[in-house]
């Protein structure tokens, strides 16, 4: 049965999500200094519809129950009509993170029915997003799309990335998101990785200001509870170590092999992937190409790369347990940029099907 003959019925998301990030587009309006994916203007690669709705079809049978559309700028994805509609009517949470500068267009405008959560990315004071962003007008555009969402009575949030800056911008994010009508502000540390590495002096972050704006994320989301939900994606040390899961190690059978699939990567070519967007596709469970179900992909990976995963995700938990220096962890990109270390090391390394 294809998705477009499917029927399903909704999940409740009561019990948490299990997500699927896509990349359907490298194709962006922007050539921004800081992106991970390296997306520009005029990039023309395309995932096909018809494979990528199958493939959530038999992700929805395997309990996933939300989309996160990314890119590039999802809005340039040709057929995100046929995406969006797909999933929303499937019972898929559809949430969108653009940079803005695309809701003018009434098509856009019309999609915005079929999307539970549009975040906005935000990189700080007017001058700073504009030089991140390489456009001396993405704030004021940044600025017409919430008043388009709004105007659509669309839920949105803030994203904005934490990097080299005044730590003061947290507190004006905050009064920012308030006065806009945001209902959400996720704050992801810089990942030094695709157009990044190009500034990496300028962008990274110290230890200290991790600290820093740790702190003050702590204290800011107890300030505005009710009035704003935040987000970190960062991790305390010592909350790894009182609680080994979150990292992923667990002692339990066969059972809790799903529990390394809660979240599931499409790539821009295709790939599924395990962990966040850059990891390496020698850990891929396979591609929506194939045309097979997710559940067969699954039961493949258990076959012949589970065991490297586990390893992989063991060696990163016992790093962060003996190196007592580093406090704040993005767990993913720890894992992906392990995963590349041993990759390049090893040059015999190989897990093709």
């Amino acid at each position: 049965m294809t998705s477009t003959e499917t029927k399903h019925t909704p999940h409740s998301h009561r019990e948490g999500y299990k997500v699927i990030q896509i990349h359907p587009t490298l194709n962006c309006n922007l050539k921004c200094l800081h992106c991970y994916s390296e997306s520009a203007p005029g990039l023309r690669g395309q995932l096909e519809i018809g494979a990528l709705n199958d493939f959530l079809s038999s992700a929805f049978d395997e309990g996933y129950n939300s989309i996160a559309v990314s890119g590039g700028d999802p809005f340039l994805y040709h057929d995100l009509d046929k995406l969006l509609k797909y999933t929303f009517s499937a019972g898929y949470y559809n949430t969108i993170t653009t940079n803005g500068g695309l809701l003018k267009s009434v098509r856009n405008q019309e999609l915005l029915q079929f999307v539970n959560l549009v975040a906005v990315s935000i990189d700080g004071y007017k001058e700073e997003h504009n030089f991140i962003r390489n456009n001396v007008a993405a704030f004021d555009h940044m600025l017409a799309a919430l008043e388009v969402l709004r105007q659509h009575k669309t839920n949105f949030g803030l994203i904005h990335m934490l990097h080299n800056e005044p730590i003061e911008v947290l507190s004006w994010l905050c009064e920012f998101a308030i006065a806009e009508k945001a209902g959400l502000v996720h704050l992801h540390p810089v990942e030094i990785m695709g157009r990044a590495s190009a500034i990496a002096s300028k962008l990274e972050l110290t230890e200290e200001m991790k600290h820093q704006f740790y702190i003050l994320f702590q204290y800011y989301k107890q300030k505005y509870d009710g009035k704003l939900k935040m987000q970190i994606d960062l991790i305390h040390r010592d909350h790894i170590l009182e609680f080994p899961q979150l990292a992923y190690q667990y002692n339990c059978t066969d059972i809790c092999d799903t529990n390394y699939f809660r979240e599931l990567i499409i790539d821009e070519k295709g790939n599924i992937l395990p962990v966040t967007y850059g990891m390496p596709v020698e850990y891929a469970l396979g591609n929506i190409q194939e045309r097979i179900s997710l559940t067969e992909m699954i039961k493949r990976f258990r076959q012949l790369k589970l065991s490297k995963l586990r390893e992989l995700y063991t060696d990163v938990y016992s790093q962060i347990r003996d190196d007592e220096d580093h406090e704040l962890i993005n767990f993913p990109e720890s894992v992906v940029n392990h995963a590349r270390k041993i990759i390049k090391e090893d040059s015999n390394f190989e897990m093709a099907f």
